[in-house]
């Protein structure tokens, strides 16, 4: 199959994942690891804040889903840098343009 541009090659959708636990870092850059296969960590910066998941931008955005007992979306911020592990079952919801 042939493409004329970029724009056909574009997948919009939710990555939603659940963190085992979130933590604020102060050094490093974005990233989901691995590259391939399932997600096991990722670290990136706070975008928004929903009522049950913290929306963290790891290059792409992902709602992640704090599973620790401590932790809420509400206790933390836009701006801080974080990074968890991810616990198995993260999903990818597609989008329609």
């Amino acid at each position: 199959m042939k493409f004329r541009n970029s724009d056909e090659l574009r997948i919009i959708g939710i990555i939603r994942a659940k963190a085992r636990r979130i933590d604020e870092v102060t050094t490093g850059g974005r990233y989901i690891e691995p590259v391939y296969g399932r997600p096991r960590r990722v670290q990136g910066t706070v975008v928004a804040i929903e009522p049950d998941a913290v929306v963290v931008n790891a290059g792409m955005p992902i709602h992640c889903t704090p599973t620790d007992p401590r932790q809420r979306p509400g206790d933390f911020k836009p701006g801080q840098f974080v990074s968890f592990d991810v616990l198995e079952g993260a999903t990818f919801e597609q989008r329609s343009i």
